[in-house]
């Protein structure tokens, strides 16, 4: 019986599990989070959405690590976390959420701000013939 007991969960703490993370402050990006989050265990990714116009943050980002029972100690740990003057939220999703492994691969393309407000400044303010 307790073999069984046993057996259930070290099942349950092998389980890849995702940390959602929101209210990042500006500046905490892929390289600083993996960085910061290697301390709690190993990491199979990293998935930071951007938004596709500007190429900034929108503020959440999600952790795949290798085992669940390492998840929920980082959560617990970072939850309520002041980081750069903002308190992080931090969350394990259920484990019947669907993992889409594609969403934590790194990718290639470099995202760049684009100050969209001077560039419709300079058009504006440009001298008319």
């Amino acid at each position: 019986m307790t073999d069984l007991l046993i057996e259930d969960e070290t099942n349950e703490m092998n389980q890849s599990a995702v940390v959602y993370l929101s209210r990042i402050p500006y500046g905490f990006d892929e390289k600083a989070a993996f960085e910061f989050f290697k301390q709690f265990g190993d990491i199979n990714g990293i998935c930071f959405p951007r938004s596709k116009k500007t190429g900034r943050s929108k503020g959440y980002m999600f952790i795949l690590f290798n085992h669940r029972g390492v998840a929920l100690e980082c959560a617990k740990a970072i939850d309520g976390y002041i980081m750069f003057r903002k308190q992080v939220k931090c969350a394990v999703l259920p484990e019947n959420h669907e993992i889409i492994e594609s969403k934590f691969v790194k990718q290639p393309r470099k995202f760049k701000f684009i100050p969209w407000k001077t560039i419709f400044a300079l058009r504006f303010n440009k001298n008319q013939d």
